[in-house]
Parts: C-alpha cells; sequence; structure tokens
C-alpha cells in the first residue's frame, strides 16, 4: 500500500506500478535517517533513493538508471497535475550498487555461508560492487563492501542488509535482480515467498520498497520468465 502522507514518494511508486515493468509496491512513508561516520571516512549525504541489485545493475540498466533519475522530471513525462512531483524526484539523493551475482537471500542472510558473497572479496577481483549517483564516487566506480569504511555493510550477527539500513534509511528501496534470481522464483512461488518474507522482516516501516524484475530484454523466452518471477512474488504478498 502507499501512505499518502508522504506525497511525493507515494507518486513516485505509483509511478512504478503504473508503469511498463508491472513492479510490486510495498510500502512507503517519508523518514530518513542516517548513523555517523567515524574520523578517516568520507561524510556522505547518503541516497534518498537507493538501487541494490546483481551485476546486470553494475554492466548494464546502472548507467541507464542514473541518467534516468538524474533528469527524472523531463524523462518522466507527467501530466500537468503531477509535474511538481516529477521535479521534486529530480531533486532526491539517488544511489545504486550493483553487487555481483547476489541474489535478496544474499543481502537478508546473517551466517557467513551467503552473506560472503556481500561482504567477502572476489578471490578474482578485488572488488565486488560498482556505483552509480553517489556523489563521493565518481559514476562507475568499484568498491569493495565491508572494506570500505564508507560502505559498512557487513557486520557480525548482522544481515548485509540490516547492516545497510544502520548506515541510511532510504525513503525507497528499489530492488533490481534479475539474473540468477529470476530462475529460482519462476521455478516456483515458494522460494519467492520465502526472499520476500525475509526481506520485508528487515525493511524499516519508513521505506517505501519495489521489486523490479521485468524490464525487457531482447528474447521472448526471458521476458516470459521474467514476468511468472514477478507474479509469484506478487503471490508471495497475498
Amino acid at each position: 500500500m502507499i501512505d499518502q502522507t508522504n506525497n511525493t514518494i507515494g507518486w513516485l511508486v505509483a509511478w512504478f506500478r503504473s508503469s511498463i515493468y508491472a513492479l510490486l509496491s510495498c510500502a512507503c512513508s517519508a523518514i530518513v535517517a542516517t548513523t555517523g561516520f567515524a574520523a578517516g571516512k568520507v561524510k556522505l549525504d547518503p541516497p534518498e533513493i537507493l538501487f541494490i541489485g546483481d551485476s546486470h545493475l553494475s554492466f548494464g540498466a546502472g548507467k541507464a538508471f542514473q541518467s534516468f533519475f538524474k533528469n527524472f522530471e523531463k524523462h518522466c513525462m507527467a501530466d500537468e497535475d503531477w509535474m511538481g512531483q516529477a521535479r521534486a524526484i529530480s531533486m532526491r539523493r539517488f544511489g545504486l550498487m550493483g553487487v555481483k551475482s547476489t541474489a535478496p537471500y544474499h543481502w537478508v542472510a546473517r551466517s557467513r555461508t551467503y552473506k560472503k558473497m556481500v561482504c567477502e572479496a572476489d578471490p578474482k577481483w578485488p572488488v565486488n560492487a560498482r556505483l552509480y549517483g553517489f556523489k563521493h564516487r565518481e559514476d562507475g566506480a568499484y568498491v569493495q563492501l565491508g572494506r570500505d569504511p564508507n560502505f559498512p555493510f557487513c557486520r557480525k550477527n548482522k544481515s548485509a542488509l540490516e547492516a545497510a539500513f544502520e548506515w541510511t534509511t532510504p525513503r525507497l528501496l528499489v530492488l533490481y535482480f534479475t539474473g540468477n534470481t529470476i530462475e529460482r522464483w519462476a521455478d516456483s512461488p515458494e522460494p519467492a515467498r520465502h526472499d520476500v518474507t525475509r526481506l520485508m522482516s528487515q525493511l524499516p516501516k519508513s521505506t517505501g520498497c519495489v521489486f523490479m524484475t521485468t524490464s525487457p530484454v531482447y528474447r521472448a523466452k526471458h521476458n516470459k520468465q521474467r514476468i511468472k518471477a514477478q507474479k509469484n512474488i506478487g503471490s508471495s504478498t497475498n
């Protein structure tokens, strides 16, 4: 449901839901909270709109999303009645991170077995995440979550997502997992239900949430699989 007391973010979630991507809205409100930063760290302006996803963000959609939200008012083509909302969205701080072949269950796990996908360096590469929209980093820059002090997402007895929400509570979280996760969610409603339930249990009540799985690709069979995955996500909240 959309909390209409927060018109701007509520409108953005509604815009997502009415777009061609057939998205799922989870919650919405308007509080932003940030944690302090120790000496030696860069004091950030944490994003109010945060995208988290897999390598499809790192090497594909990330740059396009960054450009889109940077010029949201221009790209949105909203009706005149909503132009004020589109303009307000353009002013929101936007940040995006694509983290190798992660899936939501890697982000919500507290055990090393799954959390290591987010928190440990790839044996071949010294970094695991690519960033767009963060003011203190060049667009397309790479970092290693858990080692870079500006992204303290890896803490004992906490999931990466829980630690991330102690770093900042965005107004809107968009989950863009369109790689291996799609097959997991499309195969059966049960994995989708499990992943969504775990994620929702860790989501702050003040944060809006959108699952985005159906952005179209070039092959019809992949699009059908993405739509099936999205339907299974939707059924998990009924």
